[in-house]
């Protein structure tokens, strides 16, 4: 059977330290509120979907596991790790190498800023994984949601300009480069600022209920946020 891990990275809720670009309309305390229901609504459908597709849920954690221990044992996390490395790409990679090395055989990076992704764009990641060298899932502002691998390999992280709007198009160009088969997944988006904090709003009040995310809904409705943004006064 083929082992597959999930891996969450993930950042301690520090105001100041998340989601800034959302302030305003946040104080940075209340930012750090909504990346904390981000979380807890993210490790939730993670959690959930381990139980479906056969996955492991890891972790992968900064500035250090201190916080992530209690929230480990309400998560019902496989494993949790720091995150290492001088940024995001070598931190990826070195993840990969990681769970790669623990026997796993393929793996999926994701993030936790996306508290509406559907659970399908996750299943369709793994089993495009059975079918293609690595699969990802492009995000609204140029970067990508999620990125699944079979092997690590550092074309697929270094020399890239991370936080531009270039990533994905740089990552998918080094499949293709390597002569590798990459699924592209349908376009997501991360709720970073005020235009797509927007959007997933309005995105929510649409949706049924039992699909809405529970934290993230109970800090807006507490902010008097869960009207449409063209139904609010």
């Amino acid at each position: 059977m083929k082992r597959r891990a999930l891996i969450v990275f993930a950042k301690e809720p520090q105001a100041g330290k998340v989601k800034t670009r959302l302030c305003p309309p946040f104080t940075h305390e209340q930012a750090c509120d909504l990346y904390g229901a981000f979380l807890s609504d993210a490790f939730e459908q993670y959690n959930r979907l381990s139980e479906t597709i056969n996955i492991d849920v890891l972790a992968y954690v900064a500035p250090d596991k201190t916080f992530f221990h209690e929230f480990k044992r309400h998560a019902n996390v496989t494993g949790l790790f720091e995150q290492t490395g001088n940024d995001l790409g070598e931190k990826m990679r070195r993840a990969f190498e990681e769970v790669f090395g623990q026997g796993y055989h393929q793996a999926v990076v994701i993030g936790t800023d996306h508290p509406t992704l559907p659970d399908a764009l996750i299943h369709a990641a793994f089993e495009q994984l059975d079918k293609h060298d690595g699969v990802i899932g492009p995000a609204s502002d140029g970067g990508y949601y999620l990125l699944g691998i079979k092997k690590s390999r550092h074309e697929y992280f270094d020399g890239i300009a991370w936080s531009s709007d270039s990533v994905f198009e740089t990552t998918k160009h080094r499949f293709e480069i390597m002569n590798e088969r990459c699924c592209v997944l349908p376009e997501w988006y991360d709720v970073d600022d005020a235009a797509s904090l927007e959007r997933m709003i309005n995105e929510m009040a649409d949706r049924p209920d039992g699909t809405i995310p529970k934290y993230t809904y109970a800090f807006l409705q507490k902010m008097g946020m869960t009207l449409k943004f063209s139904e609010r006064t």
